[in-house]
């Protein structure tokens, strides 16, 4: 999907859902499965950063700034599914 965020007055952290959320919304999900979504900062000043504040995400470390104006497409991929270990690691790919 794709995100569109404004900062409005300050830079921003945007943070994942947690990695159980995520595993228990997607229907059958399984080690492996991943997903696709790209956030857009709509801002004409303003930064957006991934933070790692959920629980059981690991960015890979080229999430970073997404500039204002700019775009980020991310891959996200589950690495566990077992009940109360949920993980799952993003990719910052492009922007």
């Amino acid at each position: 999907g794709v995100i569109t965020r404004d900062s409005i007055t300050a830079n921003r952290n945007d943070s994942m859902p947690t990695a159980a959320n995520l595993v228990a919304g997607i229907p059958s999900a399984e080690v492996g499965t991943s997903f696709f979504f790209i956030i857009n900062n709509n801002d004409d000043a303003q930064t957006i950063t991934m933070t790692t504040a959920a629980t059981g995400i690991t960015y890979d470390g080229n999430t970073g700034a997404i500039a204002a104006g700019g775009a980020r497409l991310f891959l996200v991929v589950i690495t566990n599914v077992t009940a109360a270990s949920e993980a799952a690691t993003v990719y910052g790919l492009a922007g």
